[in-house]
């Protein structure tokens, strides 16, 4: 195993368990206490782990701490669907689009239907038994892939080295990244580093950021900054810019702002 691939085996045992010891590391890998905190100090940098009296505690917290993919599915169940409605119409035949694991992620990708000669990308189970059920009744026309890795049951996606990694060979048109919180002076935040490292990978390789957010997080932060503002194109979301200084940072960065509880224009 390599060291990577070590580091990459660790964040899992945290994200399941959510602390564990030194020790324990050690015997299970078969490297030296001296090793894992070699480890423990890379992850502290690139994952914010904290390292405490001989364990290692994942980043997250039970303040910010999401809940299960399925509870938050219901959380705001009407505005994430109105929002998966309008922002899956922003995508065209042809295109090669990718979805990250969050619940507004996947409340646009059900709503794809109609769609020719379509590639996806995902690494949600559910987004994936969804996809193949409208393409296997005709409803919609796609080749989908899915990026494997350990899959976090709470979750219900993949995560890790072994989804990220084949990210590097791909480019998409748009892909579709939800967030725990955005806001100007804080970039956008997740709620754990898994789902914001595989949001990020995804944002570097894509001509099109479109952000899907209800209002709730709109000008909120939660534990783990994975983007800046300024990378986004599109944000789609069920509110008006809720302030003069939202109004002039869009304006200057160019991102369009879709309230998709606002009748379309025609224009």
């Amino acid at each position: 195993m390599s060291a990577d691939e070590r580091r990459d085996a660790i964040r899992m045992v945290l994200m399941e368990r959510g602390n564990v010891r030194v020790a324990e590391l050690a015997r299970r890998y078969g490297v030296t206490m001296q090793t894992i905190r070699r480890d423990l100090s890379e992850l502290a940098e690139s994952d914010g782990i904290v390292k405490e009296h001989g364990r290692a505690i994942r980043a997250t917290s039970h303040q910010f701490e999401s809940a299960d993919f399925a509870d938050r599915l219901g959380v705001n169940a009407d505005l994430k669907a109105a929002v998966g409605r309008r922002a899956a119409a922003l995508v065209s035949d042809q295109d090669a689009i990718a979805f990250d694991s969050t619940t507004t992620a996947f409340a646009t990708s059900r709503e794809l239907r109609g769609r020719r000669n379509l590639v996806v990308f995902l690494n949600n189970v559910q987004s994936l038994n969804d996809l193949m059920g409208k393409i296997h009744s005709g409803l919609l026309d796609a080749r989908i892939v899915f990026l494997g890795g350990e899959i976090l049951i709470h979750e219900m996606s993949s995560f890790g080295q072994t989804t990220e990694t084949p990210l590097d060979k791909y480019y998409f048109d748009k892909v579709f990244i939800g967030t725990g919180g955005v806001s100007i002076h804080d970039g956008l935040t997740a709620y754990g580093v898994a789902a914001g490292r595989y949001a990020a990978e995804l944002a570097k390789r894509a001509d099109e950021v479109i952000l899907v957010a209800d209002a709730s997080k709109i000008s909120t932060r939660t534990l783990y900054r994975f983007g800046t503002l300024e990378q986004v194109d599109t944000i789609v979301t069920t509110t008006d810019p809720p302030s003069a200084e939202w109004v002039d940072f869009i304006g200057e960065n160019r991102i369009e702002w879709i309230n998709a509880l606002a009748e379309p224009s025609h224009d």
